[in-house]
């Protein structure tokens, strides 16, 4: 229906008649008492040049010239009035938008009865949703962040839910979501906005969510990674449920190519809830379960802790066998113990020492104990004569120099390698090679609660804004001009 618009249009007008109205009634009385004060002088016309005023445009002007100061009030007035009524309306209302979650837990389960089979089924049965703009919310490996692309050519060559399934795996790297990304498409123009998930935990506010349903979670994850010192060993436990269990461990080349770990190369142990596997030496591996593979990196021996400045110095010498002596200042290799500042730095431990210790240390750098601690923000651990003397007190110097042992590079520019669930990026520019692997809820439930909201509609408060400083300072120009300069004494 076509008409729809225009009458919509004609009653918002309607509506913005009333305000317009109510701010042109004071410009009015205004005009009205300028009339009545207006004085008129008489004086002889022939003492004047002649001047042609016979043409419309002369008395036009000459009328703008009495009356500017009024018509520009009236023009302001009219655009706040319709301001106040809603006018300019926002930003172009592209349609409704369907947004598909293109994450990893959408390919649980076996071909043809996966989340993204149900939900290709769904956008092509309804019209609603095959009418709409349809976005895929999944992840850009090249760049490594969560990313939302529009999939409207795509869907109008598509015929049956095969095809969308089918061209959807082969555009999307289907890691994991952001969620957040979706309120972003309110302030594009869209509305009525749908996302369809089989993330249980999401709500909508604003948002329609289509929930799919979920498969039973069965996953086999890496829970700890760590060098242990006792053993010599890279120890890295696995958690396993829904019936999974590892049935090949492979050897994961720098290239991204797969081959067969020997027997040697590392060995296996049975747990409460998964395995351990332990290796000689740090690399890069991956395990099989279920016909899928996840990469995970075995870590290395951490480097030694360095120290610099003397409260340091009396730290690192205490905390025995993963301390180094003092180095030649820049030339330290992982994690340096200094004196001073520099809370937060990457690669640096700061410390201080502190006479009072009204708190406590981080139970997470302490694994639960009760250490006392100052309060000292210019430093990551301030350290007073309670804490030195608890045992525990030690543990987070253990934690930090064990999480310096995986490894951290961001290879960022190099090309990444698919290898089953995860990424690698091949080592590049002095980088070492790094992974990427899928966060752990795109496996199971962890309990979280996702809210989606739709955003807020662009106004355009501010093109308001700039035509009345536009009136205002044409309305200083002309008062300047058509006065003239002010008068003198003579």
């Amino acid at each position: 229906m076509p008409e729809l618009p225009s009458l919509a249009g004609a009653a918002g007008l309607a509506g913005a008649a009333g305000p317009v109205a109510a701010l042109l009634v004071p410009v009015v009385m205004l005009l009205f008492v300028a009339l009545r004060l207006r004085r008129r002088i008489r004086y002889p016309h022939e003492l004047l040049s002649p001047r042609d005023d016979s043409k419309p445009m002369a008395a036009l002007l000459r009328s703008l010239r009495l009356y500017y100061d009024t018509a520009i009030d009236a023009a302001c007035a009219v655009i706040v009035g319709l301001a106040l009524a809603g006018y300019p309306e926002p930003a172009p209302h592209k349609g409704p938008a369907t947004i598909l979650d293109c994450s990893l837990s959408m390919l649980s389960g076996l071909r043809g009865d996966r989340p993204l089979d149900e939900a290709a089924r769904l956008i092509l049965s309804d019209e609603t949703l095959r009418n709409s703009t349809l976005f895929a919310l999944g992840w850009d490996p090249a760049r490594r962040e969560p990313r939302l692309v529009d999939l409207t050519e795509t869907l109008e060559s598509i015929e049956s839910p095969q095809e969308l399934a089918l061209a959807l795996e082969s555009s999307e790297a289907f890691f994991s979501a952001d969620f957040s990304l979706v309120s972003g498409l309110t302030s594009q123009g869209y509305g009525g906005l749908t996302l369809i998930s089989d993330d249980a935990a999401v709500t909508g506010t604003g948002v329609t969510v289509r929930t799919l349903s979920p498969k039973l979670p069965q996953y086999l994850l890496p829970a700890s990674a760590a060098w242990d010192e006792d053993r010599q060993r890279s120890i890295v436990r696995f958690v396993n449920a829904g019936g999974a269990s590892i049935t090949t461990l492979w050897k994961l080349a720098s290239d991204g190519s797969l081959s067969r770990a020997k027997p040697e190369d590392y060995t296996i142990l049975p747990g409460p809830s998964g395995f351990e596997l332990s290796f000689a030496e740090a690399g890069l591996w991956a395990v099989q379960w279920g016909g899928r593979i996840l990469p995970f990196e075995a870590p290395g021996r951490p480097a030694p802790i360095s120290a610099r400045g003397a409260f340091s110095e009396r730290l690192v010498t205490a905390l025995g066998p993963i301390a180094r002596n003092s180095g030649v200042p820049g030339k330290e290799s992982g994690v340096i113990v200094r004196d001073g500042g520099g809370a937060g730095k990457k690669g640096f431990m700061s410390v201080s020492s502190i006479t009072e210790e009204p708190a406590v240390l981080p139970p997470r750098l302490t694994l639960g104990a009760v250490v006392s601690a100052g309060v000292d923000h210019r430093a990551d651990l301030p350290l007073g004569r309670a804490s030195l003397a608890a045992p525990e007190a030690a543990i987070p110097f253990w934690i930090v120099r064990a999480a310096s042992g995986a490894g951290s590079g961001s290879a960022r520019l190099s090309r990444p390698v698919r290898v089953g669930d995860g990424f690698l990026y091949p080592a590049r520019g002095g980088q070492p090679a790094s992974l990427a692997v899928p966060p752990p809820w795109e496996y199971a439930p962890s309990g979280r609660r996702v809210i989606v909201t739709a955003g807020a509609h662009p106004d355009r408060r501010l093109i308001v804004a700039l035509v009345l400083v536009l009136l205002y300072g044409l309305k200083l120009t002309l008062a300047k001009r058509f006065r003239g300069p002010g008068t003198q004494r003579v």
